[in-house]
């Protein structure tokens, strides 16, 4: 997590990015190199949405020492944050083309956009270890039309009928680490801190650009298959085990509810998947 120490003055000094970004993809050897205008920083990158600073250039290791982080709490196209000595990536409220500036004394970072901000949920995954952190080629992408989208679904993306509770699941994730993202690390980016440990069968409190979690099972053994119920708007990540799940009442006879991929209720469903709804259980069925 960022240091509140204040950052070290530039006035001219060579500041350097990279990111997730074509032109420069996490590469801390030869970052990009921001453009000094004799009052600050600036640089203007496409498809960014997240990414590092710093005032020194090389291994990873000599990078963070450098490093620089800040937080936005906004999405807009326009904003600003303090910026604090860390080694946590800074996330874009959406993926785009940024024009990013930092004051000269290194105090504040500016950015603004003109893509718009997406519309509709964003696909929201369960990014860690066991997947190479969604690194893998065609993390997201199932349907190989390379982008992600409604059509996509995958065994690492939570389903949401609302945009707001997602949830996952069963998986087995033993001793993997892992954090709850979008596709870009930006605008969903949650993780533990200062305790990154999830307790199984309780509602843990996440936070946004956390540490890499872990989960806890106590007495259940690590290849227990677990549900994870990500809340949005409460910052919180439940994770059920199935011995839990399977103590919990199943009513049977309530009626279902069904949603598209996109979250639009469906009152007959055909040919496709879906996300049930039945008393408290929601699944993802295959109708013919």
């Amino acid at each position: 997590m960022a240091v509140s120490i204040a950052a070290t003055a530039q006035d001219g000094a060579p500041l350097y990015i990279t990111g997730n970004y074509e032109a420069c993809y996490w590469d801390p050897v030869t970052p990009q190199t921001f453009d000094w205008t004799g009052y600050a920083y600036t640089a203007d990158i496409k498809g960014v949405g997240s990414f590092l600073i710093s005032t020194q250039a090389g291994d990873w290791g000599t990078f963070y020492d450098g490093a620089l982080s800040a937080t936005f709490y906004s999405k807009f196209s326009e904003v600003s944050a303090p910026l604090e000595r860390g080694i946590m990536n800074i996330n874009c409220p959406w993926v785009g083309d940024w024009q990013i500036q930092v004051a000269a004394d290194l105090s504040v970072i500016f950015m603004r956009t003109t893509t718009p901000m997406p519309e509709g949920y964003t696909p929201v995954f369960l990014r860690g270890s066991m997947n190479n952190w969604g690194d893998d080629p065609g993390f997201g992408d199932t349907n190989g039309d390379g982008v992600i989208d409604d059509n996509d679904g995958g065994e690492w993306r939570f389903t949401t009928a609302d945009g707001d509770v997602y949830t996952l699941g069963p998986v087995v994730l033993g001793d993997a680490t892992f954090k709850v993202a979008d596709t870009s690390w930006s605008s969903i980016n949650y993780g533990k801190y200062p305790n990154t440990l999830i307790s199984v069968d309780k509602t843990n409190s996440v936070i946004y650009n956390g540490l890499d979690m872990f989960i806890d099972y106590g007495e259940l053994s690590s290849e227990t298959p677990v549900q994870l119920i990500f809340t949005l708007s409460a910052c919180t990540l439940e994770v059920k085990s199935e011995q839990a799940s399977l103590k919990l009442a199943t009513d049977d006879s309530a009626p279902a509810t069904y949603y598209d991929l996109r979250g639009l209720e469906t009152k007959a469903p055909s040919h496709g998947i879906f996300i049930k709804r039945q008393g408290s259980a929601v699944t993802k069925v295959v109708v013919d």
